[in-house]
């Protein structure tokens, strides 16, 4: 697999723990990462065809061989990294209606249960280079 983009909600407390996740078991960088608030974002999603306003509570993965969202993204990725991440790849025995109802279960409330930030998260600076953004740490 190439190098991916993550887009994920920059707001959110499950989604920033999510990020620092795979940059901590991706150990051949095949992922770098946008906040979904960012113009780069909006860019990005353009390009791959999605020109409607974009709903933050869906994880885009932007791979070569196209855009996945929900589960299918959550699962492409967990099975990618090292580790015991790829036993999550489970998901794919039930059926994507069953798998996507779930994820939109947890994303409608993960604001409620993991909280917000008031700033979107950007990694630390030792992760710089897999990270793309056009926010500052202000405007996010």
């Amino acid at each position: 697999m190439k190098e991916s983009i993550i887009l994920y909600d920059g707001h959110c407390m499950l989604c920033s723990r999510f990020v620092q996740y795979v940059l901590r078991h991706d150990d051949r960088k095949l992922f770098r990462f946008c906040p979904i608030q960012s113009s780069k974002a909006s860019d990005l999603l353009n390009k791959a065809g999605y020109t409607d306003l974009v709903d933050l509570t869906t994880i885009f993965l932007i791979a070569p061989t196209g855009v996945q969202t929900e589960s299918t993204a959550a699962l492409r990725i967990f099975c990618s990294l090292k580790g015991l991440s790829p036993l999550l790849g489970l998901g794919w025995v039930l059926p994507s209606i069953v798998r996507d109802a779930i994820y939109r279960l947890i994303a409608q409330n993960r604001i409620r249960v993991f909280g917000a930030r008031k700033e979107c998260f950007l990694p630390d600076a030792s992760w710089s280079d897999r990270l793309i953004t056009d926010l500052t740490k202000n405007n996010g």
